[in-house]
C-alpha cells in the first residue's frame, strides 16, 4: 500500500516537474513579436504568445486579429490559426540558437522574413 502511494506521488512530482521545466524553457517566447523584416513587403503584423498556448496575430495598420494556438518543438514553433474553432491555416516558424528572432519562409516567394521580440 505504501509502495503504491509512494510510486503515485513520485509520478505526480515527475509530471509536475516536466511541465514546469517545459514552461520555463518556453518563457523566451511569451510576449509580443513584431514583423521587422519582410523582403516581400507584406503588411506588418504582431504575434502574441501567451503562457497557456494561445496565440494571436494582429495586423498593425488595421488592428485586425486572428486567434489560434501554438506548440514549441525542438527547432520550431508550430502555429494553428483558427476561425469558428476550426483550424484554417498552419504556420511553422523557426528560430536560431539565441532565440532572438522567429523566421517565416514564404511558400509563395521562398523568401524568409523575421519577427523580433518587443520590449
Amino acid at each position: 500500500m505504501i509502495s503504491k502511494l509512494l510510486r503515485c506521488s513520485l509520478l505526480v512530482a515527475l509530471i509536475f516537474t516536466f511541465f514546469q521545466a517545459l514552461a520555463e524553457n518556453n518563457s523566451w517566447l511569451i510576449g509580443n513579436w513584431l514583423h521587422t523584416y519582410d523582403p516581400d513587403g507584406d503588411t506588418q503584423d504582431r504575434l502574441t504568445f501567451a503562457e497557456d498556448g494561445k496565440f494571436t496575430t494582429t495586423e498593425v495598420s488595421s488592428g485586425r486579429k486572428i486567434d489560434g494556438s501554438y506548440l514549441v518543438r525542438t527547432d520550431m514553433v508550430k502555429i494553428n490559426l483558427t476561425r469558428q474553432e476550426k483550424i484554417f491555416m498552419k504556420i511553422d516558424l523557426t528560430y536560431d540558437e539565441s532565440k532572438s528572432k522567429l523566421y517565416y519562409k514564404s511558400g509563395k516567394s521562398g523568401n524568409t522574413s523575421y519577427y523580433t521580440k518587443m520590449k
